[in-house]
């Protein structure tokens, strides 16, 4: 009986200092410090998948499942490809948790986007980071994206460049078994 207390207090006190420790770790996220580290991190890792560089102003995350990102900048070649003043994520804590991505909405606010043609293609085609044949990758799914004011510059290589401003769309976009889908559910320029 005695080794049953025993037992049961140590499990008690370690399920206690694990909460403690999860508790610090997402309190210290909060901090601006925390922020700044995962702003470091995600600017790597999204750099890291994309031909390209990506750079975020400030950054605030909540564990409800809440992203804001001021100053969005995604280059290519040195160019910009996307501008961004406020990105807004919500998303599926549970969802990520488990290893899926499911992101429930992402808006963009003002962005400005560049769509050039180059000898070897658009560089919207060469965005991503080819991977390795063997690799499955993972699935992505966006419920809705919003933009909201945007501005969409195109440019073909033997064609005089269109812009487009005011422009607002909301679409989906999902990415799985190596496709990428996107449905515009409405829009206008």
């Amino acid at each position: 009986m005695r080794f049953v207390r025993r037992l049961a207090k140590w499990i008690v006190v370690t399920v206690a200092a694990v909460c403690a420790i999860v508790l610090i770790l997402l309190g210290l996220t909060q901090t601006a410090w925390g922020r700044e580290r995962a702003r470091r991190v995600i600017e790597s890792r999204a750099s890291a998948a994309l031909n390209g560089e990506v750079k975020l102003g400030a950054f605030r995350w909540s564990p409800a499942g809440h992203v804001e990102i001021s100053n969005l900048v995604i280059t290519q070649g040195g160019q910009p490809f996307l501008t961004s003043r406020a990105v807004a994520v919500r998303y599926h804590t549970w969802q990520v948790l488990r290893g899926g991505l499911r992101v429930e909405e992402v808006r963009l606010e003002r962005p400005t986007i560049q769509l050039i043609e180059r000898a070897d293609g658009w560089n919207v085609l060469k965005l991503l980071r080819a991977r390795k044949q063997d690799s499955q990758g993972g699935s992505v799914r966006i419920d809705r994206v919003v933009v909201t004011d945007g501005s969409l510059s195109i440019a073909p290589l033997r064609a005089p460049a269109r812009e487009f401003s005011a422009l607002n769309v909301q679409t989906d976009v999902s990415y799985a078994n190596r496709q990428l889908r996107a449905t515009v559910g409405t829009g206008n320029a």
